[in-house]
């Protein structure tokens, strides 16, 4: 979205949010699959009230709370585990490189035929090269989890920081991935089933439009509709 200020004049329109997809590529045209939207906007005021009361309902709500400390505790249960498997993994890296330095040598020194060191030496590529992979994969995940376990510590931080200095764009982008705004009619099948929405709250989203806030977190997305 783009912050746009009301136009002076006889026709002055008050502050609003203008689509960023519309901004940058106009109408939708028939040029490349999904290129394109519609002029929608919403004024500034209404998503502050939306934005402030999403806000209360995550600071009021014991479930919410409850859910961040359950994260909280998974993420050091998954570390334990990503920590066992990576040590384990290590040492069966060590031990194949070994074994790969134990071959060449014998190569070197005639112990074994040159045949027996190309099948070795084949299936030793094979092991190491899995083990690094998997080291990697291990290595990543426990990054990404100590990332998360950081921003599990700032949540509420930025909530009341968002409570005291207001909905700057600094403060909502410490919360908050993107808020999408969907247009009458403009939600799809396809974005039901991306945020978990029943019939019920499908229909009211496609008959009257609504927000979709994307925490900066583990967090399932979650979705409002625009009257609130």
């Amino acid at each position: 979205m783009y912050k746009r200020k009301g136009t002076s004049g006889t026709r002055k329109r008050p502050d609003s949010y203008l689509c960023k997809k519309y901004c940058n590529e106009g109408a939708i045209k028939d040029i490349r699959p999904d290129y394109g939207c519609k002029p929608h906007r919403m004024r500034i005021e209404y998503l502050d009230q939306i934005v402030n009361a999403y806000i209360d309902n995550l600071i009021s709500n014991p479930e919410f709370k409850d859910f961040v400390m359950d994260n909280v505790k998974a993420i050091n249960t998954n570390k334990v585990t990503l920590e066992k498997e990576l040590a384990t993994n290590k040492q069966l890296l060590e031990k194949y490189q070994k074994q790969y330095k134990k071959v060449y040598d014998d190569k070197l020194e005639d112990a074994i035929p040159e045949f027996v060191y190309r099948e070795k030496k084949k299936e030793l590529d094979k092991k190491i090269k899995e083990k690094k992979e998997k080291e990697q994969d291990l290595e990543n995940k426990l990054s990404n989890l100590n990332k998360l376990e950081n921003k599990e510590d700032l949540i509420f931080k930025a909530i009341d920081d968002i409570k005291k200095n207001g909905l700057t764009k600094e403060e909502l982008s410490r919360l908050f991935d993107k808020i999408v705004v969907f247009a009458p009619k403009e939600i799809t099948k396809e974005q039901k089933e991306e945020y978990n929405l029943n019939d019920e709250m499908y229909k009211e989203l496609y008959e009257n439009g609504g927000l979709a806030f994307h925490l900066k977190f583990m967090y399932p997305q979650t979705i409002t509709n625009r009257r609130v």
